[in-house]
């Protein structure tokens, strides 16, 4: 899994962070960090990242949480988003 997310574009840390958060259903970025095995130094980076390409929200509370979007509907929108770089690429 990490391998075809990856082919769609995120890091590896990237998509560390989004399989332990599918597991996890929402979780705080320590906790992320943890079952990931991303650097408590990047995990907010990395979560930032997940945001701008619309695979994961952050939720306002505190300590702030963090969940995934419909998987279904933002795998879509990421292979879309690719798709279209390609095509202005050629």
């Amino acid at each position: 899994m990490i391998e075809k997310l990856k082919k769609l574009g995120l890091t590896g840390y990237e998509s560390q962070a989004y399989i332990a958060l599918l597991k996890l259903g929402d979780a705080e970025a320590d906790e992320i960090a943890l079952n990931a095995k991303i650097p408590m130094g990047r995990i907010y980076s990395v979560l930032s990242s997940l945001e701008e390409v619309h695979l994961v929200r952050a939720q306002d509370t505190r300590p702030r949480r963090y969940a995934c979007v419909d998987p279904a509907a933002a795998l879509t929108h990421l292979c879309s988003t690719k798709q279209e770089e390609l095509k202005q690429a050629s």
